[in-house]
């Protein structure tokens, strides 16, 4: 019983490699078909197929490790920038918020001051009218008036007097 061949990918990688198939190309044709298997071989690659120059090497594990440091070390300052754009939008939005805290408490105390200064208008006009009726009552006349509501403006007249 036959198995089935286990290395098929790797085989088709290599069968489909340009280096292998010029290669089988050489054995298989005569030396026309050489020819012309060459010459369309050396089309689809500038060097020849003796030399590795065509093929480039891996890098090794120090080099690599030296790329992936490196691009460890370019994530982390783009990490830092976008860390301090961050905290730069922060400080903007702490900044304008103390501005608009400012700015409310400002209008609040104009709107303190405001009030107070109507309370006080109130104040004065609530003032110039009691004064107006204590002089209207102190400047009744009692002796044309009815002897009960003579006495009423006999004692308001002295309770005005009192607070004088």
């Amino acid at each position: 019983m036959k198995e089935k061949f286990m290395f098929v990918r790797h085989r088709n990688a290599l069968r489909f490699s340009l280096k292998y198939q010029a290669s089988m190309a050489n054995k298989n044709k005569s030396a026309k078909e050489k020819e012309v298997s060459s010459q369309s071989v050396n089309l689809q690659m500038p060097m020849s197929l003796d030399s590795d120059e065509m093929i480039e090497r891996p890098i090794g594990r120090k080099a690599a490790k030296k790329l992936k440091r490196a691009a460890n070390e370019a994530k982390a300052e783009e990490g830092l920038e976008i860390l301090k754009t961050i905290q730069n939008d922060a400080l903007a939005i702490a900044s304008s918020r103390r501005e608009s805290i400012q700015v409310s408490l400002q209008l609040q105390k104009e709107l303190v001051q405001l009030r107070l200064a109507k309370e006080d208008r109130e104040r004065q006009n609530e003032e110039r009218e009691r004064q107006i009726y204590e002089a209207s009552i102190m400047a009744m006349d009692t002796t044309k008036i009815l002897p009960d509501l003579a006495k009423y403006y006999d004692a308001l007249k002295v309770n005005i007097m009192k607070k004088m």
